[in-house]
């Protein structure tokens, strides 16, 4: 049986914007799943071509890891594997800005169970595997302090609520309380 061909394309990236597509899409990434972002790397998919690769030559990609992306047949052999410089770039800021979301959301959400920042954004790097060559902590928290959300919940005071809101609808419902004095007890004043 013939060896089937593999195509792929291999993307500089950020070392935590490279882990964070290895969480999502697998190493090599399979993309498919998300149509938003295949879609946007299949328009910046390009042939080889000296003409556009040398024009942004002067241009440097400071980004230290490779990411390999498996590509379809038809879209490997139709439009290439190769990316400018500035698509490059513009791709990288796309997943970019997915990184940084899932990472505010993480910890804020551990923010918000009570945990200080700092065992927060350590939990966030051993869960998902940014160690401190990959996804600094002092890069993780100062972006999380300008774009996080930093609101605690009151849990006790939260259940408590949802609990009395139960009890209250069974009791109605039951015809152990009325339906006037549900609202009542909803809208103590």
């Amino acid at each position: 049986m013939p060896v089937k061909e593999r195509f792929y394309l291999e993307l500089p990236c950020k070392p935590y914007v490279k882990r964070f597509l290895e969480i999502n899409y697998g190493d090599p990434g399979d993309l498919s799943p998300d149509p938003i972002l295949t879609n946007m790397l299949f328009h910046y998919l390009r042939k080889p071509n000296k003409k556009d690769l040398t024009r942004y030559d002067n241009r440097t990609i400071h980004y230290s890891q490779l990411y390999r992306i498996k590509l379809p047949e038809f879209h490997y052999r139709k439009f290439g594997n190769t990316l400018t410089r500035p698509d490059v770039v513009s791709f990288g800021k796309m997943v970019e800005r997915r990184a940084k979301l899932f990472m505010r959301n993480i910890v804020g959400v551990n923010i918000a169970l009570g945990l200080p920042i700092f065992v927060a954004i350590n939990k966030f790097q051993d869960q998902y595997g940014f160690d401190e060559d990959t996804w600094s902590f002092e890069s993780i928290k100062k972006d999380f302090y300008r774009n996080g959300c930093h609101h605690k919940v009151d849990f006790d005071h939260e259940v408590y609520e949802k609990i009395h809101q139960i009890l209250l609808v069974q009791l109605s419902e039951s015809g152990t309380i009325t339906r006037q004095a549900l609202k009542a007890y909803e809208n103590p004043k």
